[in-house]
């Protein structure tokens, strides 16, 4: 998995601002952007959405306790800022 703070590093505001104004000077201004960005990580998902009480005990369940933080960081730059920045 690439590292997130690189990733973030190569998405700056003056690519954005690059991007506005070639978009600007070839299309004219921009009403509205669709941004198709999204995702997940195995590490921030849990086994069953729902708590099931038969399968606290479970070992080969992964819960809400045994999510990764390093994933659901990713995740979350992944899904909000990869919505933010655009």
């Amino acid at each position: 998995m690439e590292n997130c703070e690189a990733i973030a590093e190569e998405i700056n505001k003056a690519g954005g601002e690059a991007a506005r104004a070639k978009i600007n000077e070839t299309f004219g201004a921009c009403d509205i952007l669709v941004n198709g960005s999204g995702g997940n990580n195995p590490t921030a998902s849990t086994d069953d959405e729902y708590l099931n009480p038969d399968k606290l005990d479970d070992p080969n369940v992964k819960d809400f306790f045994a999510l990764d933080t390093d994933g659901i960081d990713f995740v979350f730059k992944l899904n909000f800022l990869g919505t933010l920045i655009p």
